[in-house]
């Protein structure tokens, strides 16, 4: 998948609790901004738990 990094599952992407009650934030490592589209496709089987309000990009 266009630049998203996915060797290890475990680190190269990380969920964890949102601000708000329910919701969580999903981390991709990747290479270049992704779309929202993609960031559901490389969730998986798990796509299907979630649903993405917004793609930001963070650096660092």
């Amino acid at each position: 998948m266009k630049g998203i990094v996915c060797k290890d599952l475990q680190k190269d992407i990380l969920i964890t609790n949102g601000k708000e009650k329910g919701t969580q934030v999903v981390t991709f490592k990747a290479t270049s901004e992704i779309t929202k589209t993609q960031a559901i496709e490389a969730m998986g089987k798990k796509a299907s738990r979630f649903v993405v309000l917004s793609v930001t990009k963070e650096d660092g």
